[in-house]
């Protein structure tokens, strides 16, 4: 009986990090043709305060977007994982977690001292993050 509780576990431990990485993934691979094809549709180019706030703008390496593409959709793994373990409902309570911090993620672009075009184009990049991480987090682990 253990057994079949501990390959169960792993089979769902399997799923999240494949949802994961399938997230990461897409939501890296959306965010890249947005950091090219707007700036370039608006004129802009997307410059960010790498080394802090107040520090000298400099534009945003496109490394940066698949890391930050990435890294959220492992995390929400880590917190999907936790709410399963601990939770009754850890879809619901995970979608509500990712409104609250997706809604908190949209705040920073305008406190960075960038033009608001740039800010709302990396807003466009948080959202495409938080919807195809918890989209697939949500629903590809079942």
């Amino acid at each position: 009986m253990a057994t079949a509780t501990q390959s169960q576990n792993t089979l769902n431990t399997q799923k999240l990090l494949t949802a994961a990485a399938i997230a990461g993934g897409v939501g890296a691979l959306i965010n890249l043709a947005l950091f090219f094809v707007l700036p370039a549709l608006f004129n802009v180019t997307l410059r960010v305060p790498l080394q802090g706030p107040g520090s000298e703008l400099t534009p945003l390496p496109f490394f940066f977007v698949i890391m930050a593409s990435v890294m959220p959709a492992f995390a929400g793994a880590g917190v999907f994982w936790a709410l399963t373990k601990f939770t009754a409902r850890p879809v619901g309570i995970f979608r509500i977690i990712a409104l609250v911090i997706g809604g908190f993620s949209l705040i920073m672009p305008f406190s960075m001292g960038i033009g608001t075009t740039e800010a709302i184009i990396l807003d466009v990049m948080h959202i495409v993050v938080a919807v195809v991480v918890t989209y697939f987090i949500t629903t590809q682990t079942k």
